[in-house]
């Protein structure tokens, strides 16, 4: 295919899927997902409250946490991941678009999917620069309550 129509068609594929999404996010209010990082290799906790997006480290020795809003209406999020303990942060922030994997045989699963707007990691904005693909469902903490003397 041309570079044109390999062009148009990734166009045509990203707003089908930004249609999918805007339906509703598949990051649920009150959700906690591990993810693999195909980036890094590694695994994040993401949580969801509200609009609060929270990405912490998960399964190794790494202490950071990255906060960002998720806007419902498209699923997405800015996320800066340049924060203290974070190793190799990308230079810019991303954005984040949180997906629903799923098949005729299952419910789906969550994947976020990252891109740069700025162009500075890859050659347009729109081009996918990471995903995160949902490999576990964790059972958020107890909120702590006051003990009582």
């Amino acid at each position: 295919l041309s570079l044109a129509c390999t062009t148009m068609l990734r166009q045509v594929v990203f707003a089908s899927l930004a249609v999918a999404s805007w339906a509703a996010c598949s990051l649920p209010d009150g959700a906690a997902v591990v993810v693999a990082d195909m980036h890094d290799g590694d695994q994040k906790l993401v949580t969801l409250d509200g609009t609060a997006l929270t990405i912490t480290p998960h399964a190794n020795d790494e202490e950071w946490t990255i906060a960002a809003t998720l806007d419902a209406d498209s699923c997405t999020a800015v996320v800066d991941f340049d924060v203290p303990g974070k190793p190799s942060p990308p230079p810019v922030p991303l954005t984040a678009t949180v997906w629903a994997l799923s098949t005729t045989a299952s419910d789906g699963l969550v994947a976020i999917g990252f891109t740069d707007p700025s162009a500075t990691i890859a050659d347009t904005g729109d081009y996918p620069v990471n995903y995160w693909i949902e490999i576990a469902t964790e059972a958020r903490p107890a909120p702590a309550t006051a003990v009582e003397a």
